[in-house]
């Protein structure tokens, strides 16, 4: 099995759009975490924030996780969506929903190279195999007039090779080994198996209702499966290509979820009972519920697993909290967070190594919209990133920033 196969434990990322009201944003994604491609260890931490900036060009800030500020801000296109690496993670990828594009970034850079997308695919997600990548794309183009498609990208010069139509209603995707590419489909309540060397969709695989995002198993044997409708976890035999047991999701509108390998545990969040529950999946096959699900005091929407498995932090939505699970105890504090009182919680993601944690938050004037940093030892706010401007030409204290919307780590 390639490293390619492992699912990461702390990203953060959107697939969904909603409306949002003021500040010129026509929509906001939804958190999930997103599996990235694995290779050699990191030898050292990248977290990124992913900004949007209503209908003009978004940006994303590179963290100096030691020195605890920006590296490097990095513009991007219109309505970034969600984010991920490529196989060997020397680059953070972006795609832009509105201007078709995906924007590729390397440490540091203050410049992104641009992909442009074929005319109306809408990308909304992004991800990676050893040969190169994939975007999911929304729209309708040329290629797949009457669908959405799986755009299959060459790594090596960054080109689009073709796109495969697949599916009514994609919303995640999956690298399961070098060939295969699992597409979470929420309209047609299944899996579709993409191959990405022949550019074919080789089989589909019937899950519960509503899926909406899945997570493999750290040998890739075994795909998680929400089903958001239906409030259970369709469990797929990868080699199989077909779904051997479906367990309960403990709660209501399961919507997001995590990988805990140092404990071997699956995480779930329950977005409509605003719950984490919490499984052994030690027997990969079978998930075992561990505890009753934990209860949260507002909709969890997002969620990051510290790499030693001890702690788990979950933003919510609509309040300037992070709640922290013990994972022991499977007691809950919450973290006080953002610039101000009326800030609020977009997403939250972890440093490689476990030391800080990053709470994206926005407040309704766009003055103070921040990256809060946490340090992990004492759970002690050690500072806020502002976020870019939304004009860089102001100046002044009357200038509107950027929504920061996502936490991304290597």
């Amino acid at each position: 099995m390639t490293q390619m196969r492992k699912a990461a434990s702390a990203a953060v990322l959107f697939l969904g759009f909603l409306i949002m009201v003021g500040c010129g944003d026509t929509y906001r994604p939804i958190a999930y975490p997103i599996p990235k491609p694995g290779g050699d260890p990191q030898t050292f931490d990248y977290v990124a924030i992913i900004n949007s900036n209503g209908t003009n060009n978004g940006s994303v800030t590179q963290i100096n996780v030691g020195g605890d500020s920006a590296s490097a801000v990095t513009p991007i296109g219109k309505q970034p969506a969600t984010a991920g690496f490529n196989y060997s993670q020397t680059a953070l990828l972006v795609p832009n929903y509105a201007d078709d594009t995906l924007s590729e970034i390397t440490s540091s850079s203050t410049t992104a190279t641009t992909l442009t997308m074929a005319t109306g695919s809408k990308p909304t997600f992004v991800g990676a195999v050893s040969s190169g990548l994939f975007s999911l794309n929304s729209g309708v183009n040329a290629n797949c007039p009457t669908s959405p498609s799986l755009g299959v990208i060459d790594g090596s010069s960054f080109t689009l090779r073709t796109n495969v139509c697949v599916g009514t209603n994609p919303v995640f995707g999956i690298a399961v080994d070098a060939d295969r590419v699992f597409v979470v489909d929420k309209g047609a309540n299944k899996v579709y198996v993409v191959n990405v060397t022949t550019d074919a969709v080789t089989n589909s695989i019937s899950v519960g209702t509503a899926p909406v995002y899945a997570v493999l198993s750290p040998d890739a044997a075994y795909a998680y499966v929400l089903n958001q409708g239906s409030d259970n976890i369709s469990v797929i035999d990868t080699t199989a290509e077909s779904v051997v047991a479906t367990v309960p999701s403990g709660g209501n509108a399961p919507s997001l979820a995590d990988f805990d390998s140092t404990l071997t545990r699956l995480y779930v969040v329950n977005t409509g009972s605003d719950s984490v529950s919490v499984f052994d999946v030690s027997t990969l096959k079978s998930p075992t519920a561990l505890h009753t699900p934990v209860t949260l005091s507002a909709t969890p929407n997002s969620f990051a697993v510290l790499p030693d498995g001890s702690r788990a932090f979950a933003g919510l939505a609509g309040t300037n909290q992070v709640a922290e699970i013990n994972t022991g105890s499977y007691s809950v504090k919450t973290i006080t967070v953002g610039t101000t009182a009326s800030s609020t919680v977009n997403s939250v993601g972890r440093s490689n190594d476990g030391s800080k944690v990053y709470a994206a938050t926005v407040e309704p004037t766009d003055l103070q919209n921040a990256t809060t940093i946490i340090r992990t030892t004492d759970d002690a706010i050690v500072g806020n990133i502002l976020a870019p401007l939304q004009d860089p030409t102001c100046s002044g204290t009357s200038c509107k920033l950027q929504r920061p919307y996502l936490v991304i780590s290597r």
